[in-house]
């Protein structure tokens, strides 16, 4: 048997072992209009390689212990990711299994050949919702700015714009994440496939991303206006979202006829001569092979201890929310195990707390679900990180067209530990989960018009006061 085609079984056996990662990929690919090019990133793949057969070797027995090495990272990665139940790590090291196992199985000098088609992979991992409030901002600054430059008297405040016969809302739909995810997909083929020096690739590159996002601000300028001039007849509703589609089709069409008209004269491929730096023997090759099996069959073993380890919340499949609330504040977190909402009327503030268990079947802390006010009503005017009874917490000043200004401070824990970093909770709880099974988990919350954001050490005395009042409630 060719030992490139021995080597090809890993794939299978990390199809089966990550199966349920790559289902859960599969969700987030159909349930989001953001991620919805996933599906295409491994078809485009394989044909990418498959387009390079002719100047592959795949007789060479070659075999590449960096692979193996990154190898055994994507599985701590993807170990960590079950572990502390956020699926992006999962999600991470299920993808770089895969291009480790394409390095393993190509070799290196191959792999060389192959670097775009396997590293085009990590574009199937989700990623990228993080940017969505930088990028609502940046599309409300690029309208104002147009708006201006046309004469047409508009008021900001925050995310939303005021002219003379409406109002509009830059809401998550109109920050262009979706175009610019999948557009930054698409500039990257293009750079691979039409530019070969290396210089022009990141030059395109750099300017495929960028336009989407200047793009996206004419697209919000255009909706302005035209409901300005029609008097806020059209531009509204259905028609807003073909608009939008349409516009941006129109700059996929640009880009790539950018890259067409200015690509480099194809060259033709020779098949490498170069000589691997070490011929193993089969029964060397085999061992390896064995070895990088073995690595995906303890990542399953371990993975499967963790979710036996789950427990079933005691919860409703509802969201709980703080229904006494005098400020329309809508924070509301799903499936916890338990959660106090109170609003204090003697002292104008209204606190939360909800606590997870790390290992429960439903629910988790650090959750797209989880929502620390309601979008709809208010959106962030700025932000403050501050310390709290010695440990950092985050104050947001929210404004709104329906209420008066609110400030919220809330941080998480992980049993003791607390933080306003997601990373640094997510770090703590997967250690938790690694080295000592279980633990619990929660978010701590206030809300007041008392709270003075722009006075740091006034405002952490201020809330170590209202969180000592809340628990002698």
């Amino acid at each position: 048997m060719n030992r490139a085609i021995s080597s090809l079984l890993l794939v299978p056996l990390w199809a089966i072992l990550f199966s349920e990662t790559l289902l859960d990929l599969i969700r987030v690919w159909g349930g989001s209009k953001t991620y919805e090019h996933g599906f295409l990133i491994l078809p485009i793949t394989i044909w990418l390689i498959w387009d390079a057969r002719d100047w592959l070797d795949l007789t060479k027995a070659q075999f590449s212990l960096q692979a193996l090495l990154l190898l055994c990272a994507a599985v701590i990665i993807w170990l960590f990711g079950i572990a502390s139940n956020v699926n992006f790590f999962s999600h991470v090291g299920a993808v770089v299994a895969l291009q480790a196992i394409f390095w393993f199985v190509l070799g290196n000098d191959n792999a060389k050949q192959l670097w775009f088609p396997i590293l085009f992979l990590l574009f199937a991992i989700p990623f990228g919702e993080e940017l969505v409030p930088k990028l609502q901002l940046i599309t409300a600054d690029f309208t104002v700015m147009y708006l201006n430059l046309v004469n047409i008297p508009v008021y900001r405040e925050g995310l939303y714009l005021y002219i003379p016969n409406g109002v509009f809302h830059v809401a998550e739909a109109c920050s262009g994440i979706r175009f610019l995810i999948s557009g930054t997909a698409l500039s990257a083929l293009f750079a691979y496939l039409f530019f070969h020096h290396p210089v022009k690739r990141i030059i395109y590159f750099a300017i495929a991303v960028t336009v989407p996002i200047i793009a996206n601000g004419l697209r919000a300028f255009g909706i302005v206006l035209i409901g300005y001039l029609s008097d806020m007849k059209y531009a509204t509703g259905a028609d807003h979202l073909i608009y939008g589609w349409v516009f941006f089709s129109l700059v996929i069409v640009m880009m790539l006829a950018i890259a067409y008209f200015l690509s480099d004269t194809p060259t033709k491929k020779t098949k490498t001569t170069k000589r691997p730096y070490f011929t193993p023997s089969f029964s060397t090759h085999l061992s390896v092979l064995f070895i990088a099996g073995s690595v995906l069959v303890f990542a399953f073993v371990w993975s499967q201890v963790f979710l036996s380890e789950k427990q079933v919340s005691t919860v409703s499949n509802s969201k709980i929310n703080a229904n006494n609330d005098t400020f329309h504040w809508g924070i509301e977190f799903a499936n916890p195990v338990s959660v106090d909402a109170n609003e204090h009327q003697a002292t104008q503030y209204n606190s939360y707390t909800a606590t997870y268990q790390l290992a429960q079947d439903q629910g988790k802390l650090l959750s797209s679900e989880n929502q620390l006010f309601d979008g709809e009503v208010w959106n962030v005017q700025s932000s403050q990180i501050t310390t709290i009874d010695g440990h950092s917490a985050k104050a947001l000043l929210l404004n709104s067209q329906y209420q008066d200004p609110i400030t919220v401070v809330y941080w998480y824990c992980v049993n003791s530990f607390c933080s306003a970093k997601p990373l640094e909770i997510v770090l703590y709880s997967g250690a938790v989960r690694l080295f000592k099974g279980d633990g619990n988990a929660s978010v701590v919350a206030f809300a007041s018009r008392n709270l003075d954001i722009n006075d740091p050490t006034q405002l952490s005395a201020d809330v170590s006061t209202l969180l000592k009042l809340a628990h002698n409630k």
